[in-house]
């Protein structure tokens, strides 16, 4: 098989590796928001800050695996 792509193609890749980052970082940031109850959850009543934490480490799986899917694809 070949491995050179279109220009094209790689360039919706990295579109798509850019949204899938960006989808990361606003989880993230919600997390983040969620887990201070700062924010649009600033009267939200929650005193496990697990929730937080668990939405945190879901946007930075979404940023690490379009880095990885991007940089390490195995075609």
């Amino acid at each position: 098989m070949a491995k050179n792509k279109s220009k094209i193609d790689q360039a919706v890749a990295w579109v798509f590796t850019l949204c899938r980052i960006a989808i990361g970082i606003v989880v993230s940031k919600t997390g983040y928001d969620l887990a201070n109850g700062t924010g649009s959850f600033a009267y939200y009543e929650s005193d496990n800050i697990m929730t937080g934490v668990f939405v945190m480490s879901i946007g930075i799986y979404f940023v690490f695996t379009g880095i990885r899917r991007q940089f390490f694809s195995d075609e």
